[in-house]
């Protein structure tokens, strides 16, 4: 909520939720657009972070009406089991503009006609 007052009403505000339903909630709860959860798989960018498992995603698509963004060693050989899990967008383990990062985004599109929280190339 203070980021909604600091920010104003047409600013997407996503909240990262690690691998808790319960900061997920509370993020709901207080006006977040989407939420964010992960790291799914081994990420050379954060070793040490905490591991999610795709069934977080499935439960928090029960819970909530906020779209679901996966993080955390996204590659195009595993992102197919966050996107059957509910995921509507994700950050990928490469760089923008790469083929696994362009992999993603159509595989995203291919699974919900857009990919509403990918940063542009």
């Amino acid at each position: 909520s203070v980021a909604r007052q600091q920010l104003g009403d047409t600013a997407i505000i996503g909240v990262s939720c690690y691998n808790s339903l319960e900061l997920a909630e509370a993020a709901a709860g207080q006006g977040a657009d989407y939420l964010a959860f992960g790291r799914f798989f081994p990420s050379q960018t954060k070793p040490d972070a905490v591991q999610a498992d795709p069934e977080l995603i499935r439960e928090a698509k029960r819970r909530w009406p906020l779209p679901i963004a996966a993080i955390g060693g996204i590659t195009a050989n595993n992102a197919t089991a966050l996107l059957d899990a509910g995921a509507e967008a994700g950050v990928p383990s490469v760089p923008p503009g790469s083929s696994g990062w362009i992999v993603w985004v159509l595989m995203c599109w291919q699974k919900t006609s857009h990919c509403p929280l990918s940063p542009p190339a």
